[in-house]
């Protein structure tokens, strides 16, 4: 069992800690410095966490080497302040082994500590000027003896700005407070966030083979392949929710986006610390968006796209995007705070306090593929995480959740094998434990069905989590007794009713299709598509 299971891992790293050779997908195994070169600066530190999970990154200080010939005709040296960069923990999605610590962006690398800061940065708009989060440095950054989480402050011209980053289930939580400290004069405050998709695995590090082309998704259009922006002011119900970055259609592993709250994203006993709404979305590629690789991220993005507001130049094949926060006025004194989610594409999860649930179901239940009368797998495993995390984690405070009751809600033509009620004795503060449940599904059941999974510990709240899956149908027809008016979608190998049906005719049943020409029933012996039979 992985080191991770029931553990977080977090810490400032410092140059002098960190190893060349790393267990997570990392770009700078595939692009490594120049020969005879550290990969980092001798005062180069950063800010990290991990858990089974989610792992998240923020350059602190120093720099980054990386050779000629990966992003740039010569050697680049990159600035880490203010980079943030994300990945997947030790564990993944239990469906595979295929996001075990899986790098989602460029800026993220080894050791869950090395970021490359021109491939995720955020920038700051106060009035007319912007100004790279980090460019003045840091005046503060720890880690959090309470919760999973870590803190950088820093200063740019008139507005002080707090970064808090915690780890809650599969997601990276961002809270950034944005204060005017000038003592005479108000001033208008908002922020872009951008990051170039670099979705690697350890598997495809060791062949240094690259993604032909990611899958990028978005709930209600065909999945985007060229650049796009969205603006939420003058298309409110066409605005992204969420934005899903995968490794491939097959393989959708990879970093989801939110634009909007949902469910997984409000807390309902503090809304302030809930997702707050993007005004505006893009999807492009990094040198259009972030800026070339001598950008070395800039105070103020490109945030371009060759045509708007839909281009015809393709982005998936190396995907940027850049979400924006409007400015909004800060009075003397004031503050505006933006919570963003960074997550994981497969879970269906609940994160507000005091606990965080993440649920892990298929999304589709795949026929097998030498087998059209048999599901791909069946039963299939649904694991469930509990993370007791940002309510009962406070240093000296700490409070265990026990006798956590998990119960998986079925829909008919589900079943849970071995029962449907499973108990976590005990989660101990800032720790995430799994429980695993075995679900088999009937040949009948087809479409997408809900299901639901309600966690109740003591202490806490119950959450009550619902999502769907999807069941391909297998090519059955359900026969009920005396008539059945029947039709049938699917091209059969041998084409009779005998042979589809494992049934003698007349013996055991007798099929009649009605024959226009002559007015009457006839006997019929196969399928015709499109038409029914009695």
């Amino acid at each position: 069992m992985s080191k991770f299971r029931n553990s977080r891992f977090l810490s400032v790293y410092i140059l002098g800690t960190l190893g060349v050779s790393s267990a997570f997908a990392d770009w700078r195994e595939v692009c490594p410095p120049p020969d005879n070169t550290p990969p980092f600066s001798t005062d180069a530190s950063f800010q990290s966490l991990t858990s089974p999970l989610f792992a998240v990154s923020l350059g602190i200080s120093g720099t980054s080497n990386w050779r000629a010939g990966c992003y740039s005709g010569a050697d680049i040296n990159g600035n880490l302040a203010g980079c943030i960069g994300f990945g997947v923990g030790n564990q993944g999605s239990v469906r595979t082994p295929l996001d075990n610590r899986m790098a989602l962006t460029l800026s993220f690398g080894h050791d869950v500590g090395s970021v490359f800061g021109r491939f995720g940065y955020a920038t700051i708009q106060e009035d007319t000027t912007s100004t790279r989060f980090g460019a003045n440095g840091f005046s503060t950054t720890f880690t959090g003896a309470s919760d999973t989480y870590f803190y950088a402050r820093t200063t740019n011209n008139n507005t002080q700005i707090d970064l808090r980053v915690d780890l809650v289930g599969d997601a990276a939580r961002l809270d950034w407070t944005f204060t005017n400290v000038d003592t005479a004069n108000t001033h208008t405050v908002g922020m872009m966030f951008g990051q170039a998709l670099g979705i690697l695995t350890s598997i495809a590090q060791n062949n240094q083979t690259p993604t032909p082309e990611y899958y990028v998704s978005v709930p209600g259009i065909k999945p985007p392949r060229t650049e796009r922006r969205w603006t939420r002011a003058t298309d409110p119900s066409g605005f992204p929710s969420e934005v899903n970055f995968g490794l491939s259609r097959t393989d959708s592993y990879g970093m989801r986006v939110d634009n909007s709250a949902s469910d997984a994203t409000t807390d309902t006993a503090d809304p302030t610390a809930s997702q707050t709404p993007v005004d505006g979305f893009v999807l492009g590629t990094p040198g259009l968006l972030l800026g070339g690789v001598a950008a070395d991220g800039l105070d103020a993005m490109p945030n371009a796209i060759f045509q708007e507001p839909i281009s015809d130049v393709i982005a998936v094949r190396q995907p940027a995007f850049i979400q924006t926060w409007l400015p909004q006025s800060l009075a003397v004194g004031g503050t505006r705070k933006i919570v963003a989610f960074y997550r994981n594409t497969w879970s269906d999860s609940q994160y507000g306090k005091p606990y965080s649930v993440v649920v892990d179901p298929p999304k589709v239940v795949n026929l097998d593929p030498t087998n059209s009368n048999a599901f791909e797998s069946n039963p299939f495993p649904v694991r469930v995480w509990v993370d007791n995390n940002r309510g009962f984690s406070s240093i000296d405070k700490e409070l265990p959740l026990q006798d956590v009751r998990v119960e998986l809600l079925l829909p008919t033509g589900l079943t849970a094998v071995g029962g449907s009620v499973r108990t976590i004795p005990r989660i101990d503060a800032r720790r995430m434990v799994p429980i695993d449940f075995q679900v088999s599904v009937d040949n009948f059941t087809a479409g997408d069905v809900t299901y639901q999974v309600r966690v109740t510990p003591t202490p806490g709240p119950v959450k009550t989590i619902t999502g769907q899956i999807k069941i391909v149908s297998q090519p059955r027809l359900q026969l009920r007794q005396n008539a059945n008016l029947v039709t049938s979608p699917w091209t059969f190998q041998t084409p009779t009713w005998e042979a589809i049906l494992g049934l003698a005719p007349d013996a055991d049943f007798r099929a009649f299709n009605y024959e226009p020409t002559q007015r009457r029933y006839v006997i019929s012996t196969g399928p015709d598509r499109g038409k029914g039979t009695w």
